[in-house]
């Protein structure tokens, strides 16, 4: 039964047309032609432009106005993925009997607009890769909701786009640091390590500078987990941190890093992506708990986390690292692993997300003191930091009932964090915003770290680590190796890791040839020190 056919069960709302199909009207307006609705859906996909069959399988129509479903109907013909919106209550109902929803990607009205955000950012990146926007016309778009979307979208392609770019780096990172975890301060937990806890994040953003007093004055009563790039900062300004938490993949971020003693070291725990760049891990930590950090995906209606093969591959062998999710900062991950490791409240602080005072980073940050030696009497750091400033920010509102600017990113991580507590109220009444200034939370409580009242003094949970025997760590590295990062071998596995290749159909025989050479190499390498730790 076609879409026509199911369409004359509701011959009493809608209007017959010459060519035998129906349209209907909103506020006295045909919202399809009233001579033939399916010619019009057809000039409307003829705007598209011409795409292939697999380029059509990658491609998500985002529908603006469903109508009476011609044009969504003719889409998902062709071959396109689609996500169909419609704000209209009598249309939407409509569609919604006349329309086999599993058809379409999801399916969005007045009722569930919110969820538009979460739905795109948790799709998979490797299947949609290409975005259209398709709007029927006289379809009013609410502007938020469009700039959400587009937000959200925005993020998708970065999640592809870093996959691509990372995941060699990633593949030979955790190959490093997989023999780390026969080391007995080296390992993983799925224990809460944060429960009964007041865990203040601290992040690198400019108001950090105000709020370090008052994280000194209560350091005894909180718990402090700061990212990576807000250490040095906390160490000048003399306070040393519990948990720190590192995710990136790129040799970059060991800047973070440079200058801390040993002895500091050894009163830290590193909480580290088991992609981490392994200079970083093989710092002299008092412990390394090495977890995962993912993006969610919606999968049958289930939202679940992804894994890289490899991570897939470990799983199964039972090392299974803790999950959390990430909205692609490091700052979204600390979040969700004081949400994953049971914090009783959470406090952000540092978390700006904006260009306070036409800054980026905190004083003390390796970005600010690398602006510092740039200085000279003709160029001063006010001026140095407003020039770093990006030239396309937007206009936003501030916790000090001011305003100042933030980029497209930045604005994402902040949706992220509203997002990630909307519609949640036990959520809600856990976490604050502390930072001294910075963007606003929609949905979040703001209380400055100098207001907030803390009650009870830190104590630390214990929790059980998991270690791997050399003996095991071996006997996964030899099965890797024979697995082979072979080219002609159709394995996951081995397609994953040469995923740009790939994905863009271009076929380098010389260059494919030195990664796998290079890749098996390295697994030698690794398997070799394990055998003989003397080396």
């Amino acid at each position: 039964m076609n879409l026509v056919s199911r369409l004359a069960k509701f011959t009493s709302s809608l209007i017959p047309t010459p060519d035998g199909t129906y349209t209907i009207q909103d506020n006295n307006k045909f919202i399809h032609s009233s001579r033939s609705p399916l010619k019009e859906a057809q000039k409307i996909i003829d705007t598209l432009p011409h795409l292939d069959q697999d380029t059509k399988n990658k491609t998500l129509i985002i529908a603006w106005g469903t109508g009476l479903g011609y044009h969504i109907e003719m889409l998902i013909d062709q071959g396109y993925h689609v996500l169909a919106i419609e704000f209209r209550p009598s249309i939407a109902s409509i569609f919604q009997e006349v329309f086999p929803l599993e058809k379409l990607v999801d399916f969005i009205t007045d009722k569930n607009s919110s969820e538009l955000f979460d739905i795109l950012v948790s799709l998979d990146s490797d299947k949609y890769q290409y975005f259209i926007d398709l709007s029927m016309l006289g379809f009013a778009i609410p502007t938020h909701i469009y700039q959400q979307a587009q937000q959200a979208m925005s993020m998708l392609r970065a999640k592809h786009n870093l996959h691509s770019a990372l995941m060699e780096s990633w593949y030979y990172n955790i190959i490093t640091n997989l023999p780390l975890l026969r080391h007995p301060h080296i390992g993983y937990t799925h224990d809460p390590i944060f429960k009964n806890q007041v865990l203040v994040i601290c992040s690198a953003g400019p108001s950090l500078k105000e709020s370090l007093p008052y994280l000194k004055k209560n350091r005894n009563k909180i718990t402090l987990l700061a990212v990576d790039t807000a250490l040095l900062s906390l160490i000048q300004a003399d306070i040393i941190p519990d948990y720190v938490h590192s995710v990136d993949a790129k040799i970059h971020n060991i800047a973070d890093f440079r200058g801390v003693s040993s002895s500091i070291y050894k009163q830290m725990t590193l909480l580290a992506d088991i992609t981490l760049n392994p200079q970083i891990t093989d710092l002299p930590w008092k412990e390394v708990l090495f977890l995962s950090t993912s993006h969610p995906i919606n999968k049958d209606n289930n939202y679940t986390l992804k894994r890289t093969t490899l991570q897939q591959y470990l799983w199964d062998k039972d090392i299974r690292f803790p999950e959390s999710q990430t909205g692609g900062s490091v700052s979204t991950s600390a979040f969700h692993l004081g949400i994953l490791y049971q914090a009783k409240k959470i406090l952000l602080v540092g978390q700006d997300l904006a260009y306070t005072n036409n800054r980026g980073h905190a004083i003390g940050s390796p970005y600010d003191m690398e602006y510092r030696l740039q200085t000279s009497r003709l160029n001063p750091l006010e001026t140095i930091h407003i020039h770093k400033v990006p030239f396309h920010t937007k206009k936003i509102p501030t916790i000090d009932k001011s305003y100042t600017y933030a980029d497209d990113l930045l604005t994402q991580f902040r949706s992220w964090f509203e997002v990630s507590i909307q519609d949640n109220s036990q959520l809600a009444s856990m976490v604050i915003n502390a930072s001294a200034n910075g963007a606003l939370f929609q949905n979040w409580t703001h209380t400055p770290l100098s207001q907030y009242q803390f009650t009870s003094t830190h104590t630390t949970n214990k929790y059980q680590l998991s270690h791997y025997t050399q003996e095991q760590i071996i006997s996964i590295l030899e099965e890797l190796q024979e697995l082979a990062m072979d080219i002609n071998n159709p394995q996951p596995l081995c397609k994953e890791f040469f995923y740009k290749e790939h994905n863009t159909k271009i076929q380098y025989p010389f260059q494919i040839t030195k990664k796998t050479n290079l890749f098996n190499k390295k697994i030698r390498r690794i398997l070799c020190l394990c055998q003989n730790p003397s080396l």
